[in-house]
């Protein structure tokens, strides 16, 4: 049958042999997608979303997968989904469906999330999960029409480093020595160091503290082969990573870090990603310490960084504290959804 805007041609791809049709598709999504989300970003580029499915392919944390919807020679829509190879989370799907503001109410958006259930159903997994975000309203509905509820609201934020208070970072770097004397902080490389990969998955181990609302995921597997794994992913996609660490001095160990991640193909934006403590050195200023190194880092070293964008699980009381008192600002909302297969396998049947 020839595809029309209800039945459209839906294409899997394979990341590794990528035609240029295909490729210009992937871009045409994206950049729609961003334009919506995050117009203040760099638009992305055939380049960088090459090197963005050269990661995905490379990486062997998640099962990924891709299909494209096609009208005539347009891409359509798009619906990415990823399931965890590392022994955790059997249950869980990750779907994203995206469709352009002039192509949606066609049942476009239900045809790609059936090919995101008739997955979760062969594989056996129960619940689905996605997000939307609240500058593209239709996303909510859109999850709501197929009996999805929320399970978590986050929040993005960002600083204008050009607004950094320059007195309260250093305030934060005196004061993280004094109330944490048996800390030092250490630099650590990208990739990560071998020696240090045991270390590390341990520390972030403790990330799985970071509540999750009412999301039914269990705790995240984190061992040096998925910390390796990560850090191909990065390369490929062309990620800088910068990791500070606190190290206690007795035995080594490393009891608290920050990472953040800067893209040559979008300079004037730094991503912060976890600042993580270990439970019991909690309370003395480390985290505070840890994220004033780094920023007076950044504003060294990256002078193209115009904004610090971060995001925290809106009950991430401790976390929101440290990012309010820097002068963090919100301009996101993202809403993780949650739903049975069975139940969205039931809403597209009607």
């Amino acid at each position: 049958m020839h595809p029309t805007e209800r039945s459209p041609l839906l294409e899997p791809l394979d990341l590794a042999r990528l035609s240029a049709r295909q490729r210009a598709g992937r871009l045409s999504l994206q950049s729609a997608s961003l334009a919506e989300t995050r117009p203040h970003d760099a638009p992305p580029t055939a380049a960088s979303v090459a090197r963005q499915a050269e990661g995905l392919r490379q990486q062997r944390n998640y099962a990924v997968r891709e299909v494209l919807a096609w009208h005539g020679a347009s891409a359509v829509g798009q619906v990415f989904t990823s399931a965890s190879r590392k022994g955790d989370n059997p249950h869980l799907l990750q779907v994203e469906v995206y469709v352009p503001a002039a192509r949606r109410r066609q049942g476009l958006g239900r045809a790609l999330l059936r090919v995101a259930v008739e997955q979760a159903l062969a594989e056996r997994r129960s619940l689905l999960i996605g997000t939307s975000v609240d500058r593209v309203a239709a996303g909510a509905a859109f999850a709501r029409g197929v009996g999805a509820r929320p399970g978590l609201v986050s929040k993005v934020f960002e600083l204008p480093l050009a607004e950094l208070d320059d007195a309260l970072i250093e305030a934060w770097s005196r004061a993280g020595p004094e109330r944490a004397p048996n800390e030092a902080l250490v630099w650590i490389g990208c990739p990560y160091p071998e020696t240090e990969l045991e270390r590390l998955a341990r520390l972030m181990m403790a990330m799985n503290d970071i509540p999750l609302g009412d999301l039914q995921i269990g705790d995240r597997l984190v061992t040096p082969a998925t910390l390796r794994d990560g850090d191909a992913f990065a390369r490929a996609r062309g990620d800088e990573r910068w990791t500070l660490a606190a190290r206690r001095r007795a035995d080594g160990a490393l009891v608290g870090l920050t990472e953040v991640l800067w893209n040559a193909s979008n300079p004037g934006v730094l991503v912060q990603l976890a600042t993580v403590v270990l439970r019991e050195e909690r309370g003395r200023g480390l985290g505070r310490w840890l994220k004033a190194a780094m920023l007076a880092r950044v504003r060294r070293e990256r002078p193209q960084v115009q904004r610090v964008r971060t995001e925290n699980a809106s009950m991430n009381a401790p976390m929101r504290a440290i990012n309010d008192a820097l002068g963090f600002r919100l301009v996101l909302t993202e809403t993780v959804w949650q739903v049975e297969t069975e139940v969205a396998a039931a809403a597209l049947a009607r």
